[in-house]
């Protein structure tokens, strides 16, 4: 019983410890999952942050551009000398930028374009397209086409023309004296006071030396081992990669397939998505980077070890194991000297029992509790007493029962021989009886064979009674002829006498005539004594 005791407690206290520590571990799993990814996405916003305030500066050091030059053209100050100078100097101020330009449509700067036709600076068409490059690390500064008109108004030109703002257009790969290069272009529209855009001002920043500034994000942030991230744009195009190079200027569905590829959109809530990758083992955290102007968002992505998010949890987890293991293994010790305790008294009492089972009535427990237990005790000293005295009145009484039933199994054993002859007898009376009923059965069936020949008589008698009647009425019919006859016989012998008397032929045939007669009445005579005959028979 102790037994069961304590593993009845202890199996409900390892149910209640256990549901317990699955809900608490699951709570602390899920939030501490949730905090991992609030702090990958904080991260992550960071880092889309601070790249994103370069390109702002950029811009913004465009913007400023634009207005100078939307204010030269207000006041007319239209001189070609200032203005390349000013972009030269900008572009020595800040090693990030590769390019910045200022291109304005045929004659929409100072009108003079056919002037400047002829200046090799200018030609072939004479247009105003000042624009400051590195040329191997070199800042250099062109004022107009220098004899080549292409590649000017193309799609970084038209874009800001079309839009009317600025705005920071797809990245493209750019062919230099370094080899290709990744680049970005920002630019606005210059626009006179009646709101007619005049020309575009843009800078051309590198991206190749983002994947350096991504690694040094993820250092400065000390992130998990085998944590990574990189850079798309909105079309989808490889920006910066920390891990791959190789990578930079390739679609993003070359690299993580078409269906991972479709949630790198614009559709990414501001606050950014999460989600698992490769069966589970990376978690991507994809933060829109906001671009100014009227630029598409750039999309950060930072991907980290599903093992690293959980790590903190599982160190939790054994933690809260190894507490929930002790609190058990205390619990189950007490728990096992409070059931010794209370199940020594038991054990006594049992012990007794056991004796009263094996007939020991004399047994009595010692047990000087005052609880439950002393009384059950004392109830069993007097039950054991009681059952002395009873068993004692129930072995007189016993003695008595079986002297009894000696007697009475004598009276049975005379009563049995009695009732033997009686059987004998029954018996032989029974095949008597059987005798019997055997002999009426064989008369019945004689008597029922004779009824039977009886009936098949009467259907004969019946049978040659009705060939007689039928035999006797043609007898008598036949009678009736021959009387017919006799009388024609008589009547012709009366006529023969007469012509006996005629002639004497006819006498002689008249006497064969005779005898033929009286021989057919002699034959009817038989016939009549033989009809008579038959009645009687019928």
């Amino acid at each position: 019983m102790r037994n069961k005791l304590f593993m009845s407690i202890v199996a409900v206290e390892v149910l209640i410890f256990g549901a317990v520590f699955s809900y608490v571990t699951g709570l602390t799993s899920a939030r501490a999952r949730e905090t991992a990814l609030e702090t990958g996405r904080a991260r992550a916003a960071a880092a889309a942050s601070r790249i994103a305030t370069t390109l702002i500066g950029a811009a913004t050091t465009v913007e400023s551009l634009g207005s100078s030059l939307e204010t030269c053209l207000r006041l007319g100050r239209t001189d070609r000398s200032f203005v390349p100078v000013q972009l030269l100097d900008i572009l020595k101020a800040n090693p990030r930028y590769y390019a910045i330009w200022a291109f304005f449509g045929p004659d929409d700067w100072d009108g003079k374009d056919a002037r400047y036709r002829s200046d090799p600076d200018y030609a072939p068409t004479g247009a105003f397209v000042p624009w400051a490059y590195r040329e191997v690390g070199e800042p250099m500064v062109y004022p107009g086409m220098a004899g080549e008109d292409s590649g000017y108004y193309e799609s970084f030109y038209t874009i800001p023309v079309e839009t009317g703002a600025g705005l920071y257009m797809e990245p493209y790969l750019e062919d230099s004296t370094e080899g290709q290069l990744l680049l970005v272009t920002y630019g606005r529209p210059v626009k006179d006071d009646a709101g007619t855009t005049r020309g575009v001002a843009g800078v051309d920043l590198r991206l190749d030396d983002l994947s350096k500034y991504l690694a040094a994000e993820e250092a400065r942030a000390g992130s998990e081992a085998g944590t990574f991230s990189f850079l798309v744009s909105s079309d989808g195009t490889v920006l910066a990669h920390e891990k791959d190079s190789s990578l930079i200027g390739k679609k993003v569905e070359d690299y993580l397939g078409k269906e991972e590829a479709g949630l790198f959109s614009s559709a990414i809530p501001k606050e950014g998505l999460d989600y698992e990758a490769e069966d589970g083992s990376l978690v991507r955290i994809l933060v829109p980077m906001a671009l100014p102007g009227d630029s598409k968002p750039w999309i950060y992505c930072r991907t980290v070890p599903t093992a690293s998010i959980y790590a903190a949890t599982r160190k939790l987890e054994i933690l809260l194991a190894a507490f929930f293991a002790a609190g058990i293994g205390l619990s189950m010790a007490a728990i096992l000297m409070i059931s010794r305790r209370l199940t020594r008294p038991l054990g006594a009492i049992g012990e007794a029992f056991a004796g009263i089972e094996g007939g020991d009535l004399t047994r009595r427990v010692h047990v000087r509790t005052r609880d439950e237990f002393g009384t059950l005790a004392t109830e069993y000293n007097a039950l054991s007493e009681k059952l002395g005295m009873i068993f004692g009145s129930v072995r007189r009484a016993a003695s008595g029962i079986q002297e009894t039933g000696q007697r009475l199994c004598d009276a049975c054993a005379r009563t049995n021989a009695a009732l033997s002859g009686i059987r004998a007898n029954i018996e032989e009376s029974q095949t008597a009886l059987e005798s019997q009923s055997e002999a009426e059965r064989r008369t019945r069936e004689e008597s029922r064979l004779i009824l039977d020949d009886i009936g098949r008589l009467e259907r004969e008698i019946a049978a040659q009674a009705d060939s007689i009647t039928a035999a006797s009425a043609a007898v008598e019919e036949m009678v009736g002829s021959i009387q017919s006859v006799a009388a024609n016989a008589e009547k012709i012998s009366s006529e023969m006498v007469d012509l006996d008397r005629s002639t004497g032929e006819g006498k002689d045939r008249l006497a064969a005539a005779i005898e033929a007669i009286t021989a057919v009445s002699s034959h009817s005579d038989d016939l009549e004594a033989a009809n008579a005959t038959i009645a009687e028979i019928s």
